[in-house]
């Protein structure tokens, strides 16, 4: 790419299979959009921390080595006007520190990745963001599953007071009477983990 092209606005290059991008690419100064999804891209070169006009990055479905995960340069920091930034599907097993320093992004996709949890600064640093896509990632999957099975272990001893205040009949023993309890409020409890995870994935 060379100094040509430095007007260019917008640039679209997915479904290319590109193994790597040239360090040229830090040429295009101008840019403000780039579309470099669905290709085989491991890492982006440093040179891209120069498009400092880029303000919509696409960097989707690129990694589907199980082994190997999407890297960002530290360069990256560098795109302080990007305010879409899409890195789905590329078996991000860590939040990449450096997107922590856009903090003029609004829209940031992690979805169908790796992460088991998200840095706590990112509510202080990132304070323009309006939209974080999690779906489907460790951490969507653990974290509402929890809350599902911490909310209804409440709701469903809330239901079964009744039952627990009612005297058992004459002749049942206490310990069997205590053990139908529990079996129930557990049988109660499944139910409506299962419900509120259909709910939460229909949502998405």
């Amino acid at each position: 790419f060379g100094n040509n092209l430095k007007n260019l606005k917008e640039l679209h290059l997915e479904y290319n299979r590109l193994v790597n991008l040239p360090e040229s690419i830090g040429n295009l100064v101008n840019l403000k959009v780039l579309n470099l999804s669905h290709n085989k891209l491991t890492t982006v070169p440093n040179s891209i921390g120069n498009l400092t006009s880029l303000e919509k990055l696409d960097l989707s479905k690129n990694v589907r080595d199980p082994d190997i995960s999407l890297t960002l340069p530290t360069t990256f920091e560098n795109l302080k006007k990007l305010k879409y930034l899409d890195l789905s599907s590329n078996n991000l097993q860590d939040f990449p520190d450096v997107i922590l320093e856009l903090e003029n992004l609004e829209e940031l996709v992690l979805s169908t990745n790796d992460l088991s949890e998200i840095p706590e600064t990112i509510e202080d640093k990132m304070i323009n963001l309006k939209t974080l896509d999690l779906n489907l990632n460790k951490y969507s999957y653990e974290s509402t599953l929890g809350f599902c099975i911490y909310n209804n272990i409440f709701l469903t001893t809330f239901l079964i007071i009744p039952i627990i205040l009612t005297p058992p009949y004459k002749g049942d023993s206490p310990i069997a009477y205590l053990l139908a309890i529990l079996i129930l409020e557990s049988m109660l409890i499944a139910v409506f983990v299962v419900l509120d995870l259909l709910l939460f994935y229909w949502n998405f």
